[in-house]
């Protein structure tokens, strides 16, 4: 049986949902360490994911992904960002299920958008970002549909969804 006070809490969601930074502001406020998949792959490899994506591929990308993430879960008690993706692979998805705590970050394809239209760090939407996002959404949300907890994040600020999620967790777990 899962219990947050010995599960990773795992934020999951569409690329621009706000996990890292939501993410960062749960373990800060919970005193636990936080890790962003996406980070660690950049450290694991000794580049940007858009030199990776460019140099060997989204396949080889998605199989550091897989080693990195799979490694951070046997952490314990930590607060782990997914990248946009992550969750998509079953091996991790399962790994995910017998002991972390998984949440589901919602947020409305519009503000999305704006905020990856900022952002160049995103080597799946350099070409067309709303049919992109749009096609994710549709082959994503059906299995980010497993998350434990789902969590709206429309018109809310930071603050507002750190708490929903902390509450949740413990209301939950």
């Amino acid at each position: 049986m899962k219990s947050f006070s010995n599960s990773n809490i795992i934020l999951i969601g569409i690329m621009g949902v706000g996990k890292s930074t939501i993410g960062a502001s749960i373990a800060k406020s919970l005193n636990l360490e936080f890790y962003d998949t996406d980070e660690q792959v950049e450290k694991y490899e000794k580049k940007s994911i858009n030199r990776i994506f460019e140099d060997s591929g989204e396949v080889y990308f998605r199989s550091v992904e897989q080693t990195v993430t799979l490694n951070l879960l046997k952490k314990e008690r930590c607060i782990i960002a997914f990248g946009g993706g992550t969750f998509i692979n079953e091996k991790i998805r399962n790994a995910v299920s017998e002991d972390s705590i998984s949440v589901w970050l919602r947020e409305d394809v519009n503000i999305i958008l704006k905020r990856l239209l900022k952002n160049e760090k995103r080597p799946l939407i350099k070409n067309n970002p709303s049919l992109v996002i749009n096609k994710l959404i549709n082959d994503r949300y059906p299995i980010y549909n497993f998350a434990d907890i789902k969590i709206d994040c429309n018109n809310e600020n930071l603050k507002e969804i750190k708490l929903r999620i902390i509450k949740e967790i413990k209301n939950e777990f």
